[in-house]
């Protein structure tokens, strides 16, 4: 299909964000990201955030709150975990509705 004028739905590209207090770096963090792409979806590990309202405004694709802080690699795991799921849950849907010789 060269040359032709093709848009494609892609699939979001879910980014696992564990958030611990230093808000400012994680403000600058999210404006960054926007200036060089807009597909993507929030999986949000809040592990000590105080602006609950800037979180809010990001609209997570999914939220954990932990009650205490876990340490740096508990809520990594946490965020891969649900992309995880939420991945499988979409390629089995896939699957059933076409024949696997045509999943690219």
């Amino acid at each position: 299909m060269r040359g032709r004028n093709v848009t494609r739905s892609r699939e979001k590209i879910p980014i696992v964000v564990p958030v611990f207090h230093r808000e400012e770096d994680t403000k600058l963090m999210f404006k960054q990201l926007s200036k060089v792409t807009d597909n993507y979806s929030v999986i949000i590990v809040n592990n000590g955030f105080d602006d609950r309202k800037f979180l809010e405004k990001l609209k997570p694709l999914h939220y954990i709150e932990n009650k205490e802080n876990t340490g740096a690699i508990r809520p990594i795991n946490q965020g891969l975990e649900v992309a995880a799921a939420l991945r499988e849950i979409w390629s089995d849907a896939l699957l059933r509705s076409r024949p696997i010789s045509t999943v690219h």
